[in-house]
C-alpha cells in the first residue's frame, strides 16, 4: 500500500467525515433529494403488507395481478422477500427506514472490498474516499432515507463485483457467490440483468479453465428458472399493474431512440469528474485523436443526431424524466429549438467522452453503452436513477481503466458530486 502525505489524509478525512455526517443527517431529516421517494414509499407499504399478510406463494402470485391497490411495483420482487423474512420493523415505518438506510451502508463497505482487490497498491484513504462517494447519491440517499426498493439491488450489485473481483484469482466457490448474487441482482431489479451479463463475459477472458466457465454458465441457467415463472405470471418482463399501466412491453417495435442520447448524456455526466484520476489523461486524450475508429463512430453518432434534431420532437417527451442536462436546459430556456440545440452539443460531447474511455476496448464500450442501447426499450420515463449508483460500480470495477488517485482530482470529485446532491435537494424542495 502506498502511503501518502500527512495533509492528504486530513483533507480525505475531512471529506470522508462529512460525506457519512451528511448521510445520517440526511436520515434524521427524511431528506428527499430524488423526487419522489415520498410516493413511492406510498407504494412501497402497500407492497410490504401483501408480503407481510400473505404466505410466500401467495404474496408472489399477487405480482401478477392487475389490481393496483393491491401490489404496483415495476421491480421483480426481491426487496420484499427480503423485508418478508429478515426485516423485524415492517410494522413500524420510522424503524423500518432506519433499518433499510443502514443496511444500505453495505453498498459503500462492499465496493470498498472490491476496490481494495482492484487497486491493492493504492492508498486506504483514497479507497475509502471514493467508495463513499455513493454516499452522496441523492437517489442512493432517498430510496435509503425512505426504505424503498432500488438500493436492495444496489447492494447485491456490491456482493457481486466483490466476488468478481475474487473470482479472478481464487478458488470455484467465488465463482458459484459470483452467479448467486449477480442472478440476485435480476430478482432486485430486471435492468440489472446487466450485471449476470458483464460478470460473465468478464470470466470468459479471464485465464480460466473452461470447465469453470460452463459451470458459470450452468448456474445461470438453473438461477434464472424463477424468473422464468414470474415472466409467465407476468406476461411481461415486469409485474402486470405497473407495465400495462406503462405501457412496457420489451417486444414491441415502439421504440424510443431518443433515450439513446439523453443516456449517453447521463453517462458522462458521471464519467466526466473521474476523467481527472484517469492514469495518463492528457495520454489518452491523444490517443482519441489517433483513433480512426472514433471517427467513424462519431460520424455514425451524428446521423443520430439529425434524427434527434430534425425528426423527434420535444413535445413528445410527455413524461416526467430526461436526466440532469435535459432539467439544466428546461430551466435556462423556454425555446424548444434552443433546447434541441443544446441537447445535441451535449450528447456529441458525451459521445465524445464515452470514446475517450473506451480507448478501443470492447469490454469497455459495452459496459459504457449497454444502458444507453438498452434504454430504447423503456418506456415512457427515463429516469436518472436507472443509472445512478448503478454507474459507479460500471466505472470502478468492472471498466478497465487505471486510476491515478491523487488529492486534487479527488477533491474535484468531491465538490462535483457535493454540488450536485445540494442542488438536486434545492431543486425538489
Amino acid at each position: 500500500m502506498s502511503d501518502i502525505k500527512i495533509h492528504e489524509k486530513i483533507f480525505l478525512s475531512i471529506f470522508i467525515f462529512f460525506i457519512f455526517i451528511s448521510y445520517i443527517v440526511g436520515f434524521m431529516f427524511s431528506e428527499n433529494s430524488a423526487g419522489g421517494a415520498i410516493v413511492d414509499f406510498e407504494f412501497v407499504k402497500r407492497n410490504i403488507l401483501a408480503f407481510k399478510n400473505n404466505n410466500f406463494f401467495d404474496a408472489i402470485r399477487l405480482t401478477g395481478g392487475n389490481d393496483q391497490t393491491v401490489f404496483q411495483s415495476t421491480r421483480a420482487p426481491g426487496f420484499y422477500v427480503f423485508n418478508k423474512y429478515l426485516n423485524p420493523f415492517t410494522t413500524n415505518t420510522r424503524f423500518f427506514q432506519g433499518y433499510i438506510t443502514i443496511f444500505s451502508l453495505l453498498a459503500p463497505v462492499l465496493l470498498f472490498l472490491s476496490l481494495k482487490i482492484k487497486f491493492g497498491k493504492a492508498n486506504i484513504y483514497f479507497l475509502i474516499f471514493i467508495s463513499s462517494l455513493i454516499l452522496l447519491s441523492p437517489y442512493f440517499r432517498s430510496s435509503a432515507f425512505w426504505g424503498i426498493e432500488e438500493n436492495f439491488g444496489i447492494v447485491m450489485v456490491g456482493f457481486t463485483t466483490l466476488f468478481y473481483q475474487l473470482s479472478k484469482k481464487y478458488e470455484l466457490i467465488y465463482l458459484i457467490f459470483l452467479g448467486l448474487f449477480s442472478s440476485l441482482c435480476v430478482y432486485s431489479d430486471q435492468k440489472l440483468i446487466i450485471i449476470p451479463f458483464l460478470s460473465l463475459i468478464a470470466v470468459m477472458f479471464l485465464k480460466k479453465g473452461i470447465y469453470n466457465k460452463l459451470f458459470l454458465v450452468f448456474l445461470y441457467i438453473i438461477f434464472s428458472i424463477p424468473f422464468i415463472y414470474l415472466i409467465k405470471l407476468w406476461g411481461n418482463i415486469a409485474p402486470s399493474g405497473d407495465s400495462l399501466r406503462r405501457n412496457i412491453d420489451i417486444l414491441s417495435l415502439n421504440l424510443n431512440y431518443h433515450f439513446i442520447g439523453y443516456s449517453i448524456s447521463i453517462v458522462a455526466f458521471y464519467l466526466f469528474p473521474f476523467f481527472f484520476i484517469l492514469k495518463d489523461s492528457n495520454k489518452k486524450l491523444l490517443n482519441f485523436l489517433k483513433y480512426k475508429e472514433n471517427y467513424l463512430f462519431i460520424f455514425f453518432f451524428i446521423i443520430y443526431l439529425i434524427y434527434f434534431l430534425f425528426y423527434y420532437s420535444l413535445d413528445n417527451f410527455y413524461y416526467i424524466g430526461g436526466g440532469v442536462f435535459q432539467k439544466i436546459t428546461k430551466l435556462l430556456f423556454d425555446s424548444l429549438f434552443v433546447q434541441k440545440i443544446l441537447l445535441g452539443l451535449i450528447f456529441l460531447f458525451s459521445w465524445i467522452l464515452i470514446l475517450i474511455f473506451v480507448e478501443k476496448k470492447f469490454f469497455n464500450f459495452l459496459i459504457l453503452t449497454i444502458l444507453p442501447f438498452l434504454s430504447v426499450f423503456i418506456s415512457p420515463a427515463l429516469f436518472q436513477e436507472y443509472f445512478d449508483p448503478l454507474i459507479y460500480f460500471l466505472i470502478l470495477i468492472y471498466l478497465k481503466k487505471e486510476f491515478y488517485f491523487n488529492l486534487k482530482g479527488c477533491s474535484f470529485i468531491f465538490s462535483y458530486f457535493t454540488l450536485f446532491l445540494f442542488t438536486a435537494i434545492i431543486y425538489y424542495k
